[in-house]
């Protein structure tokens, strides 16, 4: 897929490194959950504002992940851009 766009609540998790992916992703509604270190490729990431139904219109990146040990630890991805419809 050149681009990923996401509707409807609830989660996309991803657990493995995308770190051939350089397209976009797009949020509409719900959640993407990233649990692995380059989990988003090098793509730009757009939390797009929702201006439908109220209880859809929430929008959330998580960045989760536990190694067990104390490392410190860097996500890399492309620029996060967060847009207000």
């Amino acid at each position: 897929a050149s681009n990923i766009t996401k509707f409807g609540a609830g989660f996309v998790t991803l657990t493995q490194d995308q770190s051939h992916f350089s397209g976009q992703w797009n949020i509409n509604q719900g959640s993407l959950q990233i649990l692995s270190p380059e989990g988003l490729g090098s793509g730009e990431v757009f939390l797009n504002g929702w201006t439908g139904n109220a209880t859809q219109s929430q929008m959330e990146l998580r960045l989760n992940f536990n190694p067990l040990t104390p490392d410190e630890l860097v996500f890399t991805s492309g620029k996060i851009t967060v847009r207000d419809s």
